[in-house]
């Protein structure tokens, strides 16, 4: 099992590559849209779409990690991880855990590139903008929902690296992603129409088409 400096350094060196990478992009691309951005007509709709049918357990499932991970962190800092891990943690083999830390690194680097593609990155409980941009580059160029791909393998990479068993709470959100997809990929529908009807033809939902 990792100590808790390992750990602490180890998760916010992952959101600090993930910050770099939003930064460089954009720095790159200067004002200009990132590539891939498609720019609906708001005046052929200027009704403000709202995803229906938002399952509460898609929330349950992928806010239990982020509880989990900022409690490892507040446990880390005021050093009760070793109390609390020996209650409610597997102590699982130290080459274990670097898998799952190098895991939770990728997916952070992934989620980087999602947000800096992404200009209008909308959350499935939200409404979507009047103007909305549609991304298509990046991550989003083979697959449609690339976010919610990375939040289901961090079920698992978070536990690697922890060992905390209550994080097998966010295969929940497992069940409930595909239904989600559809509703918000009915509404992009909606929104955009042909343009998003071939884009969909060219990508998968989850994983890149064959």
């Amino acid at each position: 099992m990792l100590n808790r400096f390992e750990l602490l350094f180890s998760i916010v060196g992952g959101w600090m590559i993930s910050i770099i990478i939003i930064i460089i992009l954009k720095l790159k691309r200067g004002r200009k849209l990132p590539k891939g951005s498609i720019i609906i007509d708001s005046s052929s709709n200027s009704k403000e779409i709202i995803i229906s049918g938002y399952n509460p357990l898609l929330l349950i499932g992928m806010g239990s990690i982020s509880f989990l991970t900022f409690l490892v962190i507040f446990l880390c800092i005021f050093d009760f991880w070793s109390t609390f891990a020996s209650y409610l943690a597997v102590n699982l083999p130290i080459w274990l855990n670097w898998t799952g830390i190098i895991g939770i690194w990728i997916q952070d680097c992934w989620g980087g590139l999602v947000f800096a593609y992404n200009v209008n990155y909308t959350p499935a409980y939200k409404p979507m903008k009047t103007e909305y941009i549609l991304a298509t580059g990046g991550p989003y160029r083979s697959i449609r929902h690339p976010m919610y791909t990375a939040k289901a393998f961090l079920v698992i990479f978070f536990f690697l690296a922890t060992g905390i068993w209550f994080s097998f709470l966010g295969i929940i959100s497992w069940f409930v992603l595909p239904s989600q997809a559809k509703r918000e990929e009915k509404a992009l529908l909606r929104k955009f129409g042909i343009t998003y009807e071939n884009y969909v033809k060219k990508t998968g939902r989850f994983f890149p088409k064959k």
